[in-house]
Formats: structure tokens, sequence, C-alpha cells
């Protein structure tokens, strides 16, 4: 019984998941970003984040593909400038 509970477990493909994002924006103004660090660095939620593109607080950003949309560093700094103003 061992031996087969040990054979399995030799045969599992292991995984490599990462849970985390990194959680600060690039130092380059043209690196790409996603929504997930964009709504982080915001401190809004996802619905939010999509909320304010529809409302136009936030810019759309652009497609990679059919489900990747992306954001330049320098367009998540104007729009972190822009909320700095209004908020303080």
């Amino acid at each position: 019984m061992q031996q087969a509970i040990h054979d399995q477990q030799q045969h599992q493909k292991k995984r490599n998941k990462v849970t985390g994002i990194d959680k600060t924006l690039p130092i380059d103004d043209d690196a790409f970003i996603r929504m997930t660090l964009f709504a982080y660095v915001l401190g809004i939620s996802r619905s939010t984040f999509l909320l304010w593109i529809k409302q136009g607080k936030i810019p759309a950003g652009r497609h990679l593909s059919a489900r990747c949309r992306v954001w330049t560093a320098g367009e998540a700094r104007q729009v972190l400038a822009k909320f700095k103003k209004h908020v303080i």
C-alpha cells in the first residue's frame, strides 16, 4: 500500500502556480501592466475598475489578444496623479 501511494506521488505533475502579483509599477513608462496590477495600485476591485472604464474615468487600454487587455505604466501614473489631485 505504501509503495502504491509513493508511486502515485512520483507520477503526479508538479504545479508551479503563481498566486501573487508584483505589486509595484514598472519604472519604464512604456511597460505594459494588466488590470489586476492597475486595480491593485488604485486600491479598487475588479468590478469598480471595469465600471470606471465604462464611465470614462480610466482609459480603455489596448488589446494584446481577445482576452488580454493592458495599459502602460505611464497611463497608470497619470490616472493615479489625477485621482490624488481630487482626493487631497
